[in-house]
């Protein structure tokens, strides 16, 4: 079976003609349950990342939500035209393939088990969105700081390490969820950052840095967060920034915080293992 034999059989868009495909629901805008017998879409499904998508000269957006992802050919991502992919769940081997989508603007991973990104990722000159949702990426690629078009980002839940330069387009950063202990300056510094969500870590300082661009700021959950004196510093210094706060505070009660897995009062403000 080939997948241009599945293709003219069903009269469905032409290899170099079809713009966005999910290879286990849609071609185009066609339901593939729909047209597909249970045989052929199960044989797609499973051998769609055999085949290079250099052929597919004019798609814009490929789904690889339920596709095995975990062994495909080489040459996979070779394509010009490519500029959204998604997938939920599952594995996705990121071969050295994927860096030469020149024109590729929004990667969105959700729950995929993926743990780094490749060293050349920062070749994607032209990524806007960058959505790594529940994923096991601990740090972040040196070459981060090439993404000069990147404007949001998302990355949760193992991130350990983003001692990176950030590129100076990011407007928007989700960080919450993660393993942060350390929060560099350079984040706080970014020109056009408008939005930062850096709740439920375990960091216990912040920087203060001047930022007008700064909207708002979520530090809730935090060691740093639950106690009502760097609240206070932190509205005064980004007067102009929506701070979210949490509900309670560890000054006149005690607190557990899942991102350390400790409880915090004001005779413990380091935090300590037990609540006795």
């Amino acid at each position: 079976m080939d997948i241009s034999d599945l293709i003219k059989k069903h009269s469905l868009s032409a290899i170099d003609s079809v713009k966005r495909i999910n290879p286990s629901a849609y071609w185009d805008d066609v339901k593939l349950e729909d047209v597909l017998t249970y045989t052929e879409l199960d044989w797609l499904k499973n051998n769609f990342t055999n085949f290079s998508l250099k052929n597919y000269t004019s798609l814009l957006d490929l789904d690889l939500t339920g596709v095995p992802c975990d062994v495909m050919c080489d040459d996979f991502f070779e394509s010009k035209s490519l500029q959204n992919i998604s997938k939920l769940g599952g594995k996705l081997k990121l071969n050295k393939s994927f860096c030469s989508l020149i024109n590729l603007k929004k990667l969105k991973l959700g729950a995929v088990h993926i743990t780094s990104l490749p060293k050349d990722f920062g070749k994607l000159g032209h990524l806007e969105e960058l959505l790594l949702n529940d994923t096991s990426i601990k740090k972040l690629p040196a070459s981060f700081s090439n993404l000069t078009s990147l404007k949001k980002l998302t990355v949760y839940n193992k991130l350990i390490n983003i001692d990176v330069d950030f590129p100076a387009s990011l407007q928007e950063i989700d960080f919450r969820g993660n393993k942060l202990s350390e929060l560099p300056k350079s984040l706080f510094s970014l020109p056009k950052l408008e939005h930062l969500d850096i709740s439920d870590n375990p960091f216990t300082e912040l920087p203060f840095v001047k930022n007008n661009a700064l909207k708002t700021l979520k530090i809730a959950r935090t060691p740093f967060g639950i106690f009502k004196s760097n609240i206070l510093k932190t509205k005064q210094f980004y007067a102009n920034c929506e701070v979210e706060e949490a509900v309670k505070y560890a000054d006149d009660k005690t607190i557990y915080l899942s991102a350390t897995k400790k409880y915090y009062s004001s005779s413990h403000p380091s935090g300590h293992h037990s609540s006795h």
